[in-house]
């Protein structure tokens, strides 16, 4: 008669975003031992590298655009904004999230929790050793072993980037360095029209430190909405400001001591040197990354459904929406809404 394995935990969740996290609270709920693997910033996306953080940025940005109005009875004066105080209040809201999940999680730890599951925190990068066993290697070189019954890979997405545009970091960045940025730039061109796209661009234009450029290769901003959607999208960012190059790829980007020279292919054959002292560019979109094939078993391990079954590259926060009575909303109220949404794991059983 075979001997039945023994398992530390009943599922490994590796990733600690907005999927992680509730699938992972899911499993407690139902009385599963869960270990979470995080390699980075707890929450993920769904915290510092998206929607809390540049929700944060857009309501400051829509105070800071109100506040200095002139059609509403009262003006002010020497309206001033600083980036640095806009970082510090942003990282304000961020942390305090992380503390209330890492509050959360502590409080299921086995260490003070005798109820039923638990929920075990590991800072450090999973990686299969097999299809029971991750490996966990913590940021200070050492590794420990993880064995579970079942497997949820939640590790989410990374900007998307060019295979001939370099990514400085510095003055050619990600939307993941939006707050590495020491100033506001004088200029910036956001390369793709969608959802983070179009909310960056709303965001810097509303703040008016600066000059928005938005490319993209299609014939509308967030083109897999309805056409009045755009369009009404569109329209608001052109009140606020921001130039719309549509039907454009970027062919290159030159760099000069003191400005960017970024080169557009447009779909009629033409091209166009966007010379405007650009002070930098942020690319758009997102890459999701695969598992190893030899370790992926339907039965063994359960993918969150922000990975699942989509193609290889697909847009960082894909769906959103605006104020159900948009038509009655001025074009500086708009705002883009990430909805990161909810991930139960299917419990599985042997």
């Amino acid at each position: 008669m075979t001997e039945a394995k023994e398992y530390v935990f009943d599922l490994c969740v590796i990733g600690c975003g907005p999927a992680g996290f509730a699938a992972a609270m899911r499993a407690l709920d139902i009385g599963k031992h869960v270990c979470i693997i995080e390699g980075g910033e707890i929450g993920g996306t769904g915290v510092k590298w998206g929607a809390l953080a540049s929700k944060t940025m857009w309501e400051l940005a829509k105070d800071f655009h109100i506040a200095g109005k002139v059609d509403r009875g009262y003006r002010c004066s020497s309206l001033r904004v600083n980036f640095h105080k806009v970082y510090e209040t942003v990282m304000e809201a961020v942390k305090e999230r992380q503390y209330q999940m890492r509050s959360q999680i502590e409080t299921f730890s086995p260490r003070v929790w005798s109820g039923p599951g638990s929920l075990t925190y590991k800072t450090g990068m999973g990686s299969f050793i097999d299809k029971e066993t991750v490996a966990v290697t913590y940021p200070d070189g050492r590794q420990e072993q993880v064995k579970a019954r079942f497997t949820m890979i939640a590790t989410g997405s990374r900007p998307r980037t060019l295979p001939h545009i370099e990514i400085d970091h510095k003055r050619v960045i990600t939307s993941d360095d939006i707050l590495g940025l020491k100033t506001f730039p004088r200029r910036m061109a956001i390369i793709g029209a969608g959802v983070t796209g179009c909310e960056y661009a709303t965001i810097f234009a509303q703040f008016g430190q600066t000059q928005v450029y938005l490319v993209d290769h299609m014939d509308t901003v967030i083109p897999w909405e309805d056409e009045d959607v755009s369009r009404f999208v569109s329209n608001s960012l052109k009140d606020h400001g921001v130039e719309i190059f549509q039907r454009a790829k970027v062919k290159a980007i030159d760099k000069t001591n003191d400005h960017l020279e970024v080169i557009l292919d447009f779909a009629d054959g033409h091209s166009r040197d966007v010379n405007r002292t650009l002070k930098g560019s942020i690319w758009t979109g997102s890459e999701l990354p695969r598992p190893p094939p030899e370790f992926w078993s339907p039965a063994r391990a359960v993918r969150s459904r922000r990975t699942s079954m989509l193609p290889e590259i697909s847009p960082r926060i894909r769906p959103w929406s605006i104020s159900p009575n948009w038509r009655d909303v001025t074009p500086s109220n708009i705002c883009l809404v990430a909805c990161a949404g909810r991930c139960a794991t299917r419990t599985c059983r042997q």
